[in-house]
């Protein structure tokens, strides 16, 4: 009576030291990373997979894609690896392509690997509020970097449009309307003294620009 839940215990334990060992497998094969840099990588992805909720396999894509892609270790590694774990997460995604996507999207704005968990976050917040998914949005920003960019924008600025082109002109000149009128109630509070954070106008005049440039193009495609 007692050999039946001992055999079932060694099953578990041979099935838990294959999934490590093709884990660890899985960062030699992304990075080519032999010795003590080998053994770093597989340090960093246990790391992750005993202190966040992820299995070994999903710690090692991030681990070795994120070291390839970004060439960061050990702390950095870990917490940019963590943040695309949680990212893939919430958004349904694949940890690899997630991985691939956003640091082609970063390189094309000559960014480096400290603004990729910031970029991450204004991701997925564009999505959940116009329901396109990450990768779109990814891509849309991705494919437009240079127009962004000649017209000073950042890639805050160029998720921001393309959320904006999500819209219909309808939304999109209800949304202007309320951004004229704020920015009214701002220079008007600005007058008298009372406002408390004059950046709030600059801000929502650059909400105010994107905005009219969105429909400046719809109401050209119209036409």
């Amino acid at each position: 009576y007692v050999t039946a839940p001992i055999v079932a215990g060694a099953a578990l334990s041979v099935k838990a030291w294959k999934e490590v060992d093709e884990a660890y497998d899985t960062i030699i094969k992304k990075t080519g990373a032999t010795g003590d840099a080998a053994e770093s990588l597989q340090k960093t992805c246990e790391d992750l997979a005993t202190s966040i909720p992820t299995s070994f396999g999903n710690a090692a894509e991030a681990v070795g894609e994120v070291n390839t892609r970004f060439g960061v270790t050990d702390d950095k590694l870990k917490q940019l690896s963590s943040d695309f774990i949680k990212f893939a997460d919430i958004n349904g995604t694949n940890v690899s392509t997630s991985v691939d996507k956003v640091q082609a999207t970063l390189a094309s704005f000559n960014l480096s690997a400290d603004k990729a968990g910031g970029y991450l976050d204004v991701l997925t917040a564009a999505s959940q509020k116009t329901g396109v998914n990450v990768e779109t949005l990814a891509d849309d920003v991705m494919k437009n970097a240079t127009s962004f960019k000649q017209m000073g924008y950042s890639i805050e600025d160029a998720i921001s449009i393309e959320e904006l082109r999500k819209m219909s002109v309808e939304a999109l000149e209800a949304k202007l309307k309320e951004l004229k009128s704020e920015l009214f109630n701002l220079r008007f509070q600005h007058a008298i003294n009372q406002l408390d954070n004059p950046h709030k106008m600059t801000e929502v005049k650059h909400d105010i620009a994107r905005v009219m440039t969105v429909l400046q193009e719809m109401k050209k495609e119209e036409a």
